[in-house]
């Protein structure tokens, strides 16, 4: 019910930013004030889509408290854009730690999303590789930005570290859509929360493979 809500929320924001960029370029006297406005409405519905699109991780706690942290990063690191436009601060703290938090709001909802797709056994260790990649990258660009490294080695690692975590992004949901895993019988299974549903057959297993909600098909032995 709370991310109907939500939704219904960033549908408004969105609607209102399409009404205030149009404003914008539609009218003569758009000064700085009306700027700030229109980019403090992005940033709300930056902030909720950042939750939005961790619901489903949140909803169903996978790789707890990463969805969390995902969410809370996002949603201040809007937050603290709005700051930024508003009381146009000096130095390069503020900057620092808006980077720092759309590092971690990035790293941690691709983690999230990557556990949502199910995985043949043998394939697992591929998005444990991922979430320990994600992990190095967010690492390595926070300390970079925070310490000031422009050595041209940080800036390779970097560059290997973003390769790796794009390959499996990649590899993921694609051994997820083509080889989904599969039932005894060889029939494929796809995971519905705490459960795991037969894309043929339509019965429901829990995690250990039991038939918690069988089909016609399955009672009669098909």
């Amino acid at each position: 019910m709370r991310s109907r809500y939500l939704l219904n929320a960033f549908l408004v924001s969105v609607a209102v930013n399409a009404v205030l960029g149009i404003w914008a370029l539609l009218s003569d006297d758009f000064g700085s004030t009306q700027g700030k406005v229109l980019a403090t409405s992005f940033c709300v519905s930056g902030a909720m889509l950042g939750v939005l699109v961790n619901g489903a991780p949140l909803a169903r706690r996978l790789l707890w408290p990463i969805p969390v942290v995902a969410a809370v990063a996002a949603a201040t690191g809007f937050g603290l854009m709005i700051v930024i436009v508003w009381s146009e601060p000096g130095g390069d703290l503020w900057w620092k730690l808006l980077v720092t938090l759309a590092v971690v709001a990035s790293g941690a909802t691709l983690v999230g999303l990557l556990a949502l797709p199910s995985l043949r056994s043998p394939f697992e260790p591929l998005r444990l590789a991922h979430l320990v990649a994600t992990g190095l990258l967010v690492v390595t660009v926070v300390a970079a930005v925070w310490f000031e490294f422009n050595d041209d080695w940080i800036m390779r690692l970097i560059g290997v570290e973003s390769i790796v975590v794009a390959a499996l992004t990649l590899t993921v949901p694609a051994l997820a859509r083509f080889l989904p895993p599969e039932d005894t019988t060889g029939r494929p299974l796809t995971r519905t929360g705490d459960t795991i549903v037969c894309q043929k057959c339509g019965s429901r297993l829990d995690h250990l493979g039991r038939v918690v909600q069988p089909t016609k098909d399955t009672l009669s032995g098909v």
